[in-house]
């Protein structure tokens, strides 16, 4: 049975939040295949030793590597379709992140859990660690939340 893309993202969210490496929830979606049709001109792909992507149209907007970090890139295409396909796949472990717009700048933020939020209800659920310009080839470390460039 095939799933969507909802289902897809929250498989991805719950997964990551239970301790998984977003890398590893995608090889089980995958399972044997090396491509798969996730969405509209949206596939999950293996392009590389250790790498799963999320390519829409022909870039590879995600590329999940085996050491938990992930690429990020728009091709050029700053459109809230972009967007949404990197913000769906935004792993929901102990560090995630966004990608959004400010003055019409692409930028991405990443958060890690607020564990004070469990016992004070005001507590925001996220804290943000690092707020940066979105540039091709923006590297994520979903351990540390650290914002890097290629």
């Amino acid at each position: 049975m095939a799933l969507s893309l909802t289902d897809l993202s929250k498989k991805v969210r719950g997964d990551t939040a239970g301790g998984r490496s977003a890398f590893g929830v995608l090889v089980e979606m995958l399972g044997s295949k090396e491509r798969r049709n996730i969405a509209h001109n949206t596939d999950l792909a293996r392009v590389g030793d250790g790498e799963i992507a999320v390519i829409l149209h022909w870039t590879r907007i995600l590329v999940f590597n085996i050491n938990n970090t992930v690429t990020l890139r728009s091709g050029g295409w700053n459109s809230p379709t972009t967007r949404a396909r990197i913000n769906t796949f935004a792993p929901n472990g102990p560090v995630t992140f966004r990608v959004y717009t400010k003055k019409y700048e692409l930028r991405v933020v990443t958060m890690r859990r607020n564990s004070a939020a469990v016992d004070d209800i005001h507590a925001p659920y996220w804290l943000d660690i690092e707020d940066k310009p979105f540039t091709e080839g923006t590297v994520i470390d979903l351990d540390t939340g650290a914002i890097s460039y290629l």
